[in-house]
């Protein structure tokens, strides 16, 4: 079974102050895994880290280990997407819950528009959100409230826009969430038809 590990990782900002100090861990295939600790604790900069997306500030040095591996396989773990939900997300007020998902997975995919379509209508199904898929996002719109969808809705939809990358191709999946909520999907599920 394939699971993400990272080994040894410490994280040192220019000014000498450490956000990660020798931190390792395990997260397994199909397991839910949960880092906890107070605020300031650095589980933000570790979720960032591990997607990438951490933010590349002269002097600052990250060391340690990352993998993907495949305990079970010969060979190595192949193409590993990694979804990072931020804690905050912000969307076009003014666009259905369908074009948010779309545009989202135009942008991050290089494969046909049937593909795009088919990839984004099983993610607003598997995460419950074809009931609402041509309400408006709302929101503020330059001073002016929109309607819209509600908080739980946001969440998922946040969910939605981060796995309609190019994940059709058979990649594996990781999904790192900053502060889920209640609204998080609790059942394992596919969200790439095939």
């Amino acid at each position: 079974m394939a699971q993400l590990e990272w080994r040894n990782v410490k994280y040192e900002l220019p000014n000498g102050k450490r956000i990660l100090d020798d931190v390792s861990g395990v997260a397994k295939a199909g397991h839910l895994l949960a880092i906890l600790g107070p605020s300031g604790a650095g589980k933000t900069s570790l979720l960032k880290l591990i997607a990438k997306r951490l933010p590349k500030q002269r002097g600052a040095t990250v060391t340690g280990h990352l993998d993907f591996v495949q305990p079970d396989a010969a060979g190595p773990a192949g193409e590993v997407q990694v979804a990072f939900v931020a804690q905050d997300t912000a969307f076009f007020s003014n666009l259905t819950v369908w074009e948010t998902v779309l545009l989202s997975a135009k942008l991050r995919s290089e494969g046909s528009d049937a593909k795009v379509e088919r990839a984004a209508e099983a993610l607003l199904s598997s995460l419950g959100l074809t009931e609402c898929m041509h309400t408006y996002v709302g929101g503020d719109t330059g001073g002016r409230e929109v309607a819209g969808i509600s908080g739980g809705e946001k969440r998922r939809l946040a969910i939605a826009c981060e796995l309609a990358g190019d994940a059709g191709a058979g990649a594996q999946g990781v999904l790192l969430e900053s502060r889920p909520r209640a609204s998080t999907p609790s059942r394992r599920t596919s969200w790439w038809p095939s």
